[in-house]
């Protein structure tokens, strides 16, 4: 059994952090997270390929700076293009079959 001293020093301990954990969620910044169909690269058509969307991307990422953005029908050429124009990004993500042949769902941070 804990001593009358002990007990009093524990409860008094809870009841210090409780306030600190209340402030520190006051002050949490939001995150921002954004999602993207960045759709695969095989469309021909312009303003429709990759070539074209691309850059727009780039500036509206750089622009709204997400901590996380997901993409959707990504594959590994345009998320090796956006790490390479997103300094700071980094990403993972697998195949719609597994490994990294194909489309992806990846997740940059």
């Amino acid at each position: 059994m804990l001593s009358r001293f002990r007990r009093t020093a524990l409860l008094a301990l809870m009841a210090l952090s409780l306030p600190a954990g209340h402030a520190l969620a006051q002050t949490a910044a939001p995150l921002r997270v954004m999602s993207f169909n960045v759709r695969t690269p095989v469309d021909t058509e312009p303003g429709r390929r990759w070539e074209d969307r691309r850059e727009a991307m780039v500036a509206l990422l750089r622009e709204q700076h997400p901590a996380v953005f997901g993409t959707q029908e990504l594959v590994e050429k345009q998320a090796e293009y956006l790490v390479a124009h997103l300094p700071g990004y980094r990403w993972f993500g697998e195949g719609r079959r597994g490994g990294g042949g194909d489309e992806h769902m990846g997740v940059f941070y």
